[in-house]
């Protein structure tokens, strides 16, 4: 049956959806929370949050506040994927952001600042993504060097070819694919997972692979102009990618002029939602602090999963779209039988 939409709904049945919508933003307000780098409070030539500021912040925030007394066991996950960490200004469907050493420092170092000695607090398990490059992984360890009782694991994430293929207009050649990136799990004790079985990869948490990971179509991915772009990433987050790339005669992508198709991918490279969920899952987190929320895939499993979630953004513009975005895909999710935010009511109503 065809929903109803709200302009056609009784009165009384219009201002009992406007009510359910209201009462899930509010819910969504109280566990989900962000901070924003840079924000119109701070002047210009003052650049985004410094490390202290950011440090406090996070500290004040829902997930940073939790205590390994409150914890119950569980992590506080902080999560970083590079991937996330800006814009490629050049064949960016294609090329990846390289990994930006002294941003991701002051983001790590940020959150250890909330810990007296700097170490990693107890409860904390931290989630850095390589990119697929394991040259990466000495400088995402980097923070960590010196401290006592450190604990790494590495896991490999492999993702569906044909998902990948379907990003692309042209793929040819031999080994262009790149299906493989690494996980770096960093804790101050020895990681403690129980065995548990992923929901929808083969394996469980006893290997050190994690899939086949699903990636999301590009149709499905957040669409944005060129111009809220600019204005979310801010001029220092678009970078200059050096080096080689893929030819283009072995992976191309179709792209049409801006003039032609007006909105674009906001992030190409996220893992999808059913990733995090999957990981959120198989790990046992109480809260996530995210150093690189870009289009709100972690944001959307950590509060289906009633966990704390607390994300940095590149700055206002950035975090009023992805709340947006959030809200949205809340919404949407109500109405979608058999998903963890499904519900009835809503629907009901909605049906007429």
């Amino acid at each position: 049956m065809k929903e109803t939409t709200l302009a056609e709904l009784p009165d009384e049945s219009r201002e009992q959806v406007k009510a359910m919508i209201d009462n899930s933003r509010a819910q969504m307000h109280a566990g989900v929370q962000f901070i924003a780098m840079e924000t119109t409070d701070l002047p210009a030539e003052d650049g985004p949050l410094s490390q202290e500021k950011l440090s406090e912040a996070v500290r004040e925030s829902i997930s940073g506040k939790m205590k390994r007394d409150e914890s119950g066991g569980k992590y506080v996950g902080i999560f970083y994927d590079p991937k996330l960490s800006g814009e490629a200004t050049h064949r960016p469907a294609i090329r990846q952001p390289p990994l930006r050493k002294e941003v991701m420092a002051t983001l790590l170092k940020a959150v250890l600042g909330r810990s007296p000695d700097a170490d990693p607090p107890e409860q904390d398990a931290y989630f850095l993504f390589d990119g697929g490059k394991d040259a990466n992984h000495s400088d995402l360890l980097r923070p960590f060097s010196g401290m006592e009782n450190k604990c790494s694991k590495t896991y490999c994430v492999y993702k569906d070819e044909d998902s990948v293929t379907r990003r692309f207009a042209k793929v040819q050649g031999t080994g262009v694919l790149q299906l493989d990136e690494k996980m770096l799990v960093v804790t101050r004790r020895a990681l403690r997972v129980t065995k548990k079985k992923y929901e929808n990869y083969a394996g469980t948490t006893a290997a050190n692979t994690i899939g086949r990971v699903v990636m999301d179509d590009p149709s499905d991915l957040w669409q944005g102009t060129w111009l809220e772009k600019k204005r979310m990433y801010g001029d220092a987050n678009f970078i200059p990618v050096g080096g080689a790339g893929a030819p283009s005669d072995e992976l191309e992508v179709k792209m049409e002029s801006r003039a032609k198709n007006p909105v674009e991918p906001v992030f190409y490279h996220s893992l999808p939602e059913s990733f995090y969920t999957e990981i959120l899952q198989a790990f046992p987190n109480v809260a996530i602090i995210d150093l690189t929320p870009g289009e709100g895939c972690l944001a959307r499993a950590a509060y289906q999963l009633s966990l704390r979630y607390t994300g940095v953004t590149f700055n206002e513009a950035h975090e009023a779209g992805l709340r947006g975005r959030l809200e949205g895909r809340c919404i949407s999710d109500m109405l979608q039988e058999g998903h963890r935010l499904y519900d009835a009511t809503f629907h009901a109503v909605l049906r007429g």
